[in-house]
């Protein structure tokens, strides 16, 4: 089946069934793919793919334990087609809208929380949350990115995570910046504030390195893990470059981080 939505607002809202194994009142959960196409001038562009716990209850209703946010912002007044082998009840629960501002507080909010999260640990609010990556000090902010699943609690969809501190105690959770595309998922990777202006990129550019996982998803079936660059001005917005170089399962470019690390308190790497 699929979806058309003309995206006017900031998020899409998507339903995850995150429950393992058996469902309430029969049923069961297993992955469906979900593809996003953006449409323009008559002709579909593939901008993401996913891998969606779907839950089928023997109602035909869709169990939903929690609503991912994704962010659409880039694609206003475009249109949107999300397509899958899923049924209709999981694509009538999708929605786009702006983030209220009670949920805008609860995710700078969240430690501590009933006693099921942490009260010093970032946390994301929702999914699966893996090893650091890019952990950047910049302009009196500290930036942390993280693998994360924003579709499960199981790990899958390896993506890049963000959240932001000014005393690492208290997390204030932001968008993610990288998901799986052509090149595979987004596995681990560090980062360094770009005060040597290398690669012909800006001074103020903070740049990461992150291996692209490739043959992990379907859409890059067949393809070689490989060394990337993303870069941003502004630590929310980032661009990606072509790879640096092919190296079949290498999984860490801590070393770059370690090669500058006399930028002092501007960079941390992960080991």
């Amino acid at each position: 089946m699929e979806k058309e939505i003309y995206i006017k607002k900031g998020w899409l809202f998507i339903p995850i069934c995150a429950t393992y194994g058996e469902l309430p009142f029969g049923g069961k959960k297993n992955n469906r793919m979900l593809e996003i196409f953006c449409r323009e001038d008559n002709s579909e562009t593939k901008l993401f793919e996913f891998q969606i716990p779907a839950g089928e209850a023997e109602d035909e209703t869709y169990p939903v334990s929690y609503y991912a946010r994704f962010p659409v912002k880039q694609f206003t007044d475009k249109t949107l087609i999300l397509r899958g082998d899923l049924r209709k009840a999981f694509f009538d629960g999708i929605r786009n809208e702006d983030v209220p501002e009670t949920e805008e507080k609860s995710l700078r909010a969240t430690q501590g929380e009933a006693f099921r999260r942490p009260s010093i640990h970032f946390t994301p609010q929702t999914g699966w949350m893996n090893d650091p990556n890019g952990l950047v000090y910049a302009e009196g902010v500290y930036h942390l990115y993280f693998q994360h699943n924003p579709f499960d609690v199981q790990w899958e969809n390896m993506s890049w995570g963000h959240a932001v501190s000014r005393d690492l105690l208290h997390w204030e959770q932001k968008d993610d910046v990288l998901f799986p595309d052509e090149t595979g998922t987004m596995f681990s990777g560090s980062g360094i504030v770009n005060d040597r202006k290398m690669l012909g990129l800006p001074e103020d550019a903070v740049i990461f390195f992150y291996t692209a996982a490739g043959n992990n998803n379907k859409w890059s079936a067949g393809k070689q893990f490989t060394q990337r660059i993303a870069y941003s001005t502004n630590l929310l917005k980032w661009e990606q470059t072509d790879s640096v170089r092919h190296a079949a399962y290498i999984n860490k470019m801590a070393y770059a981080a370690q090669t500058y690390s006399n930028t002092g308190n501007l960079c941390m790497t992960v080991q």
